[in-house]
Order: structure tokens, then sequence, then C-alpha cells
């Protein structure tokens, strides 16, 4: 199960602010693939770009390593690869190898072969997703996207702006193209690799 850090429909739970456009699944024999594609989506108020986010990113959090992690409004990256690996930790404890991607993102792997059998494959595949979600909470289910948020995004602007004012820029859509046009081709899949090269692999 390779996760790379938003899809609508991502499991666990979000900060409110900070929206996941994307965990997308796919299972191929024993490897399952995890895709959660997190941005920040909303600006917050105070001076502080991420002040509302951490406070509800506190009040979402179920254990004490969130809460001293998300303490004084700052992720570190060391708090960050801490809270990875104990979820590395917890995964490979329920018995599948994990490991955590150099270019970001997890690979979690299930040692035993994918069933043929549609109901036992089905029960397969829904067990380490379990595994992934159980260990999720309390370690990187809130930490990480607010992290990934900030680091890409420090001045917490609208995204979804931004992107539709860049294919606009580039020529890829016309005059007037907004973001309620840019929500409808994300969730129909519309965007060519081009598009997504030119204004959606960088933030400001």
């Amino acid at each position: 199960m390779t996760k790379a850090a938003s899809t609508p429909g991502a499991r666990g739970a979000r900060v409110p602010g900070i929206s996941s456009t994307g965990r997308r699944t796919a299972v191929t024999g024993s490897v399952i693939l995890v895709v959660s594609l997190m941005s920040a989506c909303q600006s917050a108020d105070g001076d502080a770009p991420y002040s509302d986010e951490f406070e509800q990113a506190r009040l979402a959090a179920t254990t004490d390593f969130e809460r001293d992690v998300l303490a004084d409004d700052v992720i570190t990256e060391a708090e960050f690869r801490e809270a990875q690996e104990l979820l590395a930790t917890c995964v490979r404890e329920q018995g599948y190898e994990f490991e955590i991607e150099p270019a970001g993102g997890y690979r979690q792997v299930n040692p035993e072969p994918r069933p043929t059998d549609p109901e036992a494959a089905a029960a397969y595949d829904q067990a380490a997703h379990d595994a992934y979600d159980t260990c999720d909470a309390g370690t990187t289910v809130v930490v990480e996207p607010l992290y990934l948020a900030v680091r890409d995004n420090p001045e917490n602007v609208d995204l979804n702006e931004v992107w539709a004012e860049c294919l606009v820029r580039e020529g890829y859509r016309d005059p007037g193209y907004d973001v309620h046009g840019l929500l409808e081709e994300f969730e129909a899949d519309a965007f060519t690799a081009q598009e997504s090269a030119a204004c959606f692999t960088s933030t400001p």
C-alpha cells in the first residue's frame, strides 16, 4: 500500500480547512496502493495563516502524541517523521510490510497472496485498509495533512483559486473559468497530464 500525500471520500478524520482532494486506492495482487493528495483550501483568520487549522487539529487529536506535536502551532520535520515511524511500526505489528517512500508516501504489502475468490479477495483488501486506517488514527491522520499544507502553502492561500487562474493564464481554459468549474473537473478526473504539470505541481 503506497500512500502519497486528497480525494473526496478519503477515510479518517480530517482537519476543517485542510481538504483532502484524494486518497485513491488500487489493489494489484498482494500490494495495495493508497494515494492521498492533501492540500490547503482555506485561509485562516488572524496573523498566523494556520491558527484556525491548528486549533481544529487539536480538537480532532485523539492521542497525547498528536496533542504534543500540535501544542505550539508548529509541526517540525522531526515531529512529522516521528508520526510516520509510529504509523509504520503499528502497521508492521499487524503483519504487513510497510515502507516510508523517500519521495513521499508509503508502501504497504500483505506478505500473503491475494485470494482469487471474489469474496475472500474483498475481505483481504478490506483488512489491509482497516489496518492502515487503525494505525493512521492517532499518528498521521491529523498531523500529516497539516504538516504538508504548511510546508507547501505557507501563506494558506486558496489553491483552488490559484489553480483556476493558472489554467486560464496558461490558455487551457477560457476567461471566466472559476473554482466551481475546477472542482467539477476534479470530480470528473478531467485534467490532462499537461494541464496538471503546468498548474498543479507547484504552490505559491
